[in-house]
């Protein structure tokens, strides 16, 4: 069955799952693909949705995953922190806004 686009996909999933919404589900997504399609699940279900991150994904290389600060930073922080470390991850001891990390399991 094609979709536009993941959106699409979400509504009419929705639509085939709306017998659920009186058991108030929790809608699960894995990211990449699996969120925006939740996501219209869980607007349609009004529905919490909640994200699972099985692992890291080396090849994504998420820079919050180095954070315990979720402060908003400006995109030229984000850009100078990722020219300082640009051949992999950043020591623990030179993380922005003083966090700390417990490094990738």
């Amino acid at each position: 069955m094609p979709f536009r686009n993941r959106s699409e996909a979400g509504r009419r999933l929705a639509v085939a799952l709306a017998g659920y919404k009186e058991q108030e589900p929790t809608i699960l997504a894995l990211p990449r693909g699996g969120v925006a399609v939740a996501a219209e699940v869980a607007a349609a279900l009004d529905a919490p949705l909640e994200i699972v991150c099985l692992e890291e994904d080396s090849v994504f290389g998420a820079i919050g995953f180095y954070y315990r600060d979720f402060r908003q930073v400006s995109d030229e922080e984000v850009i100078e922190i990722l020219q300082r470390f640009p051949a992999g991850k950043p020591p623990k001891s030179s993380l922005a806004g003083g966090g700390t990390s417990t490094g990738p399991k």
